[in-house]
């Protein structure tokens, strides 16, 4: 276990999800805040990073200039707490854990073409769902669709 994870799991309220990544990664992390931070928040904590994560969360290899080998590493090294790291050949998957059930009612209409934009997609219903509330909820200011 990391130095930095364990401090991380003591400090854990439950509420978000933390990503620890080791300081021979300064170089991801640097490429991490580059990119839009309206997901994730990334702190030095000296003898590691942390990266506070919002919601899922998906980084391309080759954007963080990552061969598939370091890839590879970088996905064993970095720890998470609150959620789940997953990869792909050419990606790295942060999932938060959800504890929570939302009950929301449609129409039958309604339903209908939402299961089909889900299908064409090629994701869950639930997915579907989460990702257009939290592409409202994300949007920068005044950039969302009324």
């Amino acid at each position: 276990m990391l130095n930095g994870e364990k401090l991380v799991r003591q400090k854990f309220s439950g509420d978000n999800m933390i990503v620890v990544i080791p300081p021979e990664y300064a170089d991801v992390v640097a490429k991490l805040h580059d990119s839009s931070e309206r997901f994730f928040h990334i702190k030095n904590c000296g003898d590691h990073f942390e990266m506070e994560v919002k919601t899922s969360l998906s980084f391309n290899r080759v954007a963080l200039g990552l061969t598939r080998k370091r890839l590879g590493s970088f996905f064993s090294d970095i720890k998470v707490v609150g959620g789940v790291k997953k990869k792909s050949r050419e990606h790295i998957i942060f999932e938060p854990k959800r504890p929570l059930t939302v009950t929301i009612r449609f129409s039958n209409t309604e339903l209908s073409l939402i299961k089909e934009a889900a299908r064409k997609n090629a994701v869950t219903l639930s997915d579907f769902i989460r990702s257009c509330v939290l592409d409202k909820v994300f949007a920068p200011e005044g950039g969302g669709a009324a």
